[in-house]
């Protein structure tokens, strides 16, 4: 993992507690009204106890936590609702040619593991109306085949990136 260092890392504890931040170049600090929003898949909590994320930092950011459940936590009534919204968005008007999503199609997305969660669902959306948009059908065939490849893709790494983060000093 690649850290930011010690003397950054107080830097932004600092700005975060005072609500002053000093310009590049400039020599005196300027008062700013802002509110931090922080996201991360990762259990902070568990990273501090750890001593994996610095305690100092967590406190300040954690003002209020939100959990966002995953598409697995939702359930499938959600996942297959989500989806439905998503493809009525890609196929505007059309859905009303096409009619009501088939039955098979909903419990395709609700067996389907969605590790990407919204994104790769949306992704799916979009390839099935992309389908039934240019063949004015739920081509069953052509759709499951969308399906597969949704079911089929793997695991993206992040290994190679090394985007800084606040490591425990």
């Amino acid at each position: 993992t690649h850290c930011i260092s010690s003397a950054a890392s107080d830097v932004y504890k600092r700005q975060l507690e005072d609500g002053a931040v000093t310009r590049l170049g400039a020599t005196s600090p300027i008062r700013v009204d802002f509110r931090l929003v922080a996201a991360t898949n990762r259990n902070l909590r568990e990273m501090v106890a750890s001593g994996e994320f610095r305690a100092d930092l967590f406190y300040r950011l954690a003002v209020i936590e939100l959990h966002v459940p995953s598409l697995e936590e939702r359930g499938e009534i959600d996942k297959i609702a989500i989806f439905k919204a998503l493809l009525a968005n890609v196929l505007g008007d059309q859905l009303e040619v096409l009619g009501e999503t088939p039955h098979w199609l909903s419990d395709a997305v609700a067996e389907t593991y969605f590790p990407g969660n919204v994104r790769q669902l949306r992704n799916l959306a979009e390839r099935v109306g992309v389908i039934a948009r240019q063949l004015h059908s739920w081509d069953q065939h052509l759709i499951q085949r969308a399906i597969a490849l949704t079911r089929g893709t793997p695991s993206v790494s992040y290994t190679h990136l090394t985007l800084p983060t606040i490591c425990s000093v």
